[in-house]
């Protein structure tokens, strides 16, 4: 019920609520927002999360391209993400609590 660009905003207006209300829970709250998750760009689903926890197959996902034929490491580049390091991701989870 709360995917795409409305859950976005859901998730900061709770954040924003808790910030004005003075709740220290607003310091300690990360959100993380994902795109196409269901694959629909390289054909790899939950490529956000499945790099977030350390699982996503990067050797797939470098011979992939999109639909226009622009290769996965290209369009990862031209965002300035590296493929080679997509899963260190996982490094950051040491602190997740829910």
């Amino acid at each position: 019920r709360l995917d795409g660009a409305y859950g976005a905003v859901a998730a900061l207006e709770v954040l924003r609520t808790l910030a004005e209300s003075g709740d220290s829970m607003a310091e300690r709250v990360e959100i993380v927002g994902f795109s196409d998750e269901e694959g629909v760009r390289f054909k790899v689903g939950l490529l956000g999360s499945l790099a977030l926890v350390g699982e996503l197959d990067v050797g797939r996902l470098r011979g992939g391209q999109d639909w226009k034929g622009v290769p996965v490491p290209q369009v990862l580049a031209t965002a300035g993400r590296d493929i080679d390091r997509l899963n260190e991701a996982k490094q950051h989870l040491h602190a997740v609590k829910a």
